[in-house]
């Protein structure tokens, strides 16, 4: 599994997610499509990634939507010092299955993570669709997809980290 540490070229605005898992102090989210900004360390240009897992270690503090009322502070946050110079400010997009009902989500962490499974495909000419939507035609395979988000079908390497 290709993994990078603290990537800052990750782009989540057009991936779909419908589920996350979460312990350790660590936030686990499997995407599909996730973007990778051009002069990543797999390619030179812009680039979409079908199977991956975006995660968050010593997670501070979420919150959705911008808005502050919608602190969550989870269970399994971590008191690393606010501020501490390895503090990192993540805004994702999250929920983004079928229904449209993705929302932004910041996320601040110790630590972030990019793990590309093992099987994944890349491609530099056309996102990867879960299922057919107003513009886009599904081109992936249901059960692949049902298999990706499946906890028994995790990779070790992700596991281990729950």
């Amino acid at each position: 599994m290709r993994h990078f540490a603290n990537p800052d070229f990750v782009n989540t605005s057009e991936a779909y997610s419908f589920k996350c898992y979460n312990g350790s102090n660590c936030l686990i989210i499997p995407y599909i499509n996730i973007d990778l900004m051009p002069l990543n360390p797999i390619d030179t240009k812009k680039c979409f990634i079908d199977f991956s897992y975006f995660v968050f270690r010593n997670v501070r503090k979420i919150i959705y939507d911008g808005r502050a009322s919608f602190v969550y502070m989870p269970e399994f946050v971590n008191t690393y010092e606010a501020g501490a110079q390895e503090e990192i400010n993540e805004d994702i997009v999250v929920g983004s299955w079928k229904d449209n009902s993705g929302i932004q989500v910041n996320i601040q962490c110790q630590y972030s993570d990019l793990y590309i499974h093992p099987k994944a495909q890349i491609s530099t000419i056309k996102p990867f669709t879960p299922y057919d939507t107003p513009n886009f035609k599904g081109n992936m395979i249901e059960a692949e997809i049902n298999a990706f988000f499946d906890y028994k079908n995790l990779p070790d390497e992700i596991k281990k980290l729950l």
